[in-house]
Parts: C-alpha cells; sequence; structure tokens
C-alpha cells in the first residue's frame, strides 16, 4: 500500500523557506566575497600588464638603437676592409723585395 508523505505543517514550511534563504545569503555574500577577489585579482593583473607594455616598449627602442649601431659596425668593417686591402697592395712589392734579398742573401752565404 503506498502511503502518501503527510502534508507540511506551515511551521516546517517557513523553517524550510527561511534555511533557503539563509542558504541563498550564504551564496550571495560567498560570491560578493570571490567578485571583491578577482576584482583585486584583476587590478593587479592590470598593472602587470601596464609594466610589461612599458618593458616591451624599452625592449623595442633598444633594438633600434641596436640595428642602428650594428649598420654603423658594418660600415666601419667595410672602411676598415679596404684599408686592409691598400696595406696589402702597399705592402706587395715590400714583401716582393724581401724574398729577392734573402734569396741572394741565402746565395751568397750558401758559397
Amino acid at each position: 500500500m503506498d502511503q502518501k508523505p503527510r502534508p507540511r505543517t506551515p511551521a516546517e514550511r517557513i523553517r524550510t523557506l527561511a534555511q533557503a534563504a539563509l542558504n541563498a545569503d550564504e551564496t550571495v555574500d560567498q560570491m560578493d566575497h570571490i567578485l571583491d577577489d578577482l576584482e583585486h585579482n584583476l587590478q593587479g593583473l592590470n598593472k602587470a600588464v601596464a609594466t610589461m607594455e612599458e618593458s616591451l616598449d624599452y625592449f623595442n627602442k633598444t633594438l633600434h638603437r641596436l640595428n642602428d649601431n650594428l649598420g654603423q659596425l658594418e660600415g666601419m668593417m667595410v672602411r676598415v676592409m679596404r684599408l686592409v686591402d691598400v696595406a696589402e697592395s702597399a705592402m706587395s712589392p715590400v714583401v716582393a723585395t724581401e724574398s729577392v734579398v734573402r734569396g741572394v742573401l741565402k746565395t751568397i752565404r750558401g758559397k
């Protein structure tokens, strides 16, 4: 035989509704705390992102300066290579003369 549950009394209904209201109130308080913490964390994140943007901007400017310096170094290297070529060209007669003189001295000493 199926027994039907007995109807709740008005006091039980009020108690159940009051407990549900307290639970809902507690949930709302918990959500308020979570949202406050989230707001605080987002403010910290905004500051961190702003600092990172400043750092990236500084890094970008540094890269531009480095690129400019590398261009200048490249220009200097081209000039140094030209000077080395000129020096080698100027020294080739001296080296040839030195070689001839050594050959003559070797021949004279060998006799």
